[in-house]
Protein backbone atom coordinates (compact mmCIF):
# COMPACT_ATOMS: atom_id res chain seq x y z
CA UNK A 1 0.00 0.00 0.00
CA UNK A 2 1.07 3.39 -0.57
CA UNK A 3 0.00 6.28 0.90
CA UNK A 4 0.32 10.22 0.50
CA UNK A 5 -0.66 12.69 2.62
CA UNK A 6 -1.19 16.26 1.39
CA UNK A 7 -0.61 19.06 3.32
CA UNK A 8 -1.09 22.86 2.56
CA UNK A 9 1.78 24.53 3.86
CA UNK A 10 5.66 23.95 6.14
CA UNK A 11 5.16 22.46 9.49
CA UNK A 12 6.77 24.97 11.13
CA UNK A 13 6.74 23.75 14.83
CA UNK A 14 9.76 21.15 16.00
CA UNK A 15 8.38 19.63 18.48
CA UNK A 16 5.49 19.03 15.70
CA UNK A 17 7.98 18.05 12.95
CA UNK A 18 9.66 15.77 15.40
CA UNK A 19 6.53 14.00 16.27
CA UNK A 20 5.57 13.72 12.20
CA UNK A 21 8.93 12.16 11.64
CA UNK A 22 8.71 9.59 14.43
CA UNK A 23 5.16 8.75 13.27
CA UNK A 24 6.39 8.29 9.48
CA UNK A 25 8.88 5.97 11.00
CA UNK A 26 6.85 3.67 12.42
CA UNK A 27 4.11 3.58 9.58
CA UNK A 28 7.00 2.66 7.10
CA UNK A 29 7.08 -0.92 8.68
CA UNK A 30 3.66 -1.51 7.53
CA UNK A 31 3.24 0.48 3.90
CA UNK A 32 4.67 3.12 2.08
CA UNK A 33 4.00 7.18 2.81
CA UNK A 34 5.45 10.25 1.69
CA UNK A 35 4.07 13.76 2.56
CA UNK A 36 3.27 16.40 -0.05
CA UNK A 37 3.84 19.74 1.18
CA UNK A 38 2.33 22.32 -1.35
CA UNK A 39 2.63 25.85 -1.12
CA UNK A 40 0.59 27.40 0.93
CA UNK A 41 -0.56 31.15 -0.08
CA UNK A 42 -1.30 32.74 2.58
CA UNK A 43 -0.59 36.47 1.98
CA UNK A 44 -2.33 39.40 3.54
CA UNK A 45 -2.94 40.83 0.09
CA UNK A 46 -5.35 38.01 -1.06
CA UNK A 47 -8.62 37.57 0.25
CA UNK A 48 -9.55 34.40 1.82
CA UNK A 49 -11.49 33.19 -1.66
CA UNK A 50 -8.21 33.54 -3.70
CA UNK A 51 -5.91 32.47 -1.59
CA UNK A 52 -8.49 28.95 -0.88
CA UNK A 53 -8.87 29.40 -5.49
CA UNK A 54 -5.02 28.76 -5.35
CA UNK A 55 -4.66 26.12 -3.02
CA UNK A 56 -7.59 24.58 -4.77
CA UNK A 57 -5.24 25.06 -8.28
CA UNK A 58 -2.09 23.26 -6.31
CA UNK A 59 -4.32 20.16 -5.20
CA UNK A 60 -5.63 19.70 -8.30
CA UNK A 61 -2.26 19.39 -10.16
CA UNK A 62 -0.89 16.42 -7.74
CA UNK A 63 -4.42 14.74 -7.77
CA UNK A 64 -4.71 12.19 -10.73
CA UNK A 65 -8.30 11.44 -12.20
CA UNK A 66 -7.47 7.64 -10.70
CA UNK A 67 -6.73 8.67 -7.24
CA UNK A 68 -8.42 7.26 -4.06
CA UNK A 69 -8.56 10.85 -2.35
CA UNK A 70 -9.63 11.27 1.18
CA UNK A 71 -9.98 14.73 2.87
CA UNK A 72 -9.83 15.59 6.32
CA UNK A 73 -12.38 18.12 7.03
CA UNK A 74 -14.84 19.35 9.92
CA UNK A 75 -17.50 18.20 8.22
CA UNK A 76 -16.63 14.78 7.61
CA UNK A 77 -18.05 11.74 8.58
CA UNK A 78 -16.92 10.98 12.25
CA UNK A 79 -15.08 7.56 12.79
CA UNK A 80 -13.16 6.17 15.50
CA UNK A 81 -9.73 4.29 15.47
CA UNK A 82 -11.50 1.05 14.76
CA UNK A 83 -13.67 2.64 12.01
CA UNK A 84 -10.56 4.19 10.34
CA UNK A 85 -8.59 0.91 10.37
CA UNK A 86 -11.46 -0.97 9.18
CA UNK A 87 -11.78 1.87 6.11
CA UNK A 88 -8.02 1.00 5.40
CA UNK A 89 -8.38 -2.67 5.63
CA UNK A 90 -11.70 -2.20 2.92
CA UNK A 91 -9.78 -0.39 0.92
CA UNK A 92 -7.00 -2.65 0.52
CA UNK A 93 -9.31 -5.77 0.08
CA UNK A 94 -11.39 -3.83 -2.88
CA UNK A 95 -8.17 -3.06 -4.34
CA UNK A 96 -7.43 0.75 -3.62
CA UNK A 97 -3.53 0.43 -3.05
CA UNK A 98 -2.47 4.38 -3.38
CA UNK A 99 -4.82 6.87 -1.28
CA UNK A 100 -4.01 10.07 -0.74
CA UNK A 101 -4.97 11.88 2.13
CA UNK A 102 -5.47 15.30 2.18
CA UNK A 103 -5.28 18.14 5.51
CA UNK A 104 -6.46 21.59 4.07
CA UNK A 105 -4.84 24.80 5.06
CA UNK A 106 -6.15 27.26 7.89
CA UNK A 107 -8.46 28.65 5.75
CA UNK A 108 -10.12 24.41 5.05
CA UNK A 109 -10.43 23.01 1.16
CA UNK A 110 -13.03 24.25 -1.50
CA UNK A 111 -16.42 22.60 -1.91
CA UNK A 112 -14.59 21.94 -5.51
CA UNK A 113 -11.74 19.34 -3.94
CA UNK A 114 -14.71 17.91 -1.13
CA UNK A 115 -17.10 17.07 -4.46
CA UNK A 116 -13.82 15.22 -6.12
CA UNK A 117 -13.02 13.34 -2.69
CA UNK A 118 -14.39 9.87 -2.54
CA UNK A 119 -14.27 10.20 1.17
CA UNK A 120 -14.39 12.97 3.93
CA UNK A 121 -13.63 12.16 7.27
CA UNK A 122 -13.75 13.88 10.57
CA UNK A 123 -11.17 13.13 13.32
CA UNK A 124 -13.18 15.43 15.76
CA UNK A 125 -16.05 17.68 16.35
CA UNK A 126 -12.86 20.21 17.98
CA UNK A 127 -11.09 22.10 15.64
CA UNK A 128 -7.33 21.67 15.85
CA UNK A 129 -4.44 23.62 14.35
CA UNK A 130 -3.70 22.19 10.18
CA UNK A 131 -0.35 21.81 11.46
CA UNK A 132 -1.61 19.75 14.75
CA UNK A 133 -3.70 17.65 12.75
CA UNK A 134 -1.05 16.29 11.16
CA UNK A 135 0.71 14.80 13.69
CA UNK A 136 -2.90 13.21 15.16
CA UNK A 137 -3.75 12.11 11.53
CA UNK A 138 -0.49 10.06 11.33
CA UNK A 139 -1.00 8.83 14.94
CA UNK A 140 -4.32 7.08 13.75
CA UNK A 141 -2.82 6.23 10.92
CA UNK A 142 -0.42 4.25 13.06
CA UNK A 143 -3.00 3.44 15.32
CA UNK A 144 -5.07 1.75 12.70
CA UNK A 145 -2.38 -0.21 11.24
CA UNK A 146 -1.14 -1.23 14.69
CA UNK A 147 -4.94 -2.59 14.84
CA UNK A 148 -5.13 -4.37 11.54
CA UNK A 149 -1.99 -6.29 12.49
CA UNK A 150 -2.38 -6.92 16.02
CA UNK A 151 0.51 -4.84 16.85
CA UNK A 152 -0.31 -4.33 21.12
CA UNK A 153 0.16 -0.42 20.80
CA UNK A 154 -4.33 0.01 20.71
CA UNK A 155 -5.61 -0.93 24.06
Amino acid sequence: MNIELIVIGKTSENYLKIGIQDYLSKISRFCSISINVLKSHTNKSLSTNEIIKLETKSIFQVIKPKDFLICLDLNGKKINSLELSKEIENLTNIGKRDLKFLIGGPYGISIDVKKRSNRMISLSPMTFSHQLVRLIFLEQLYRSFSILNYFPYHK
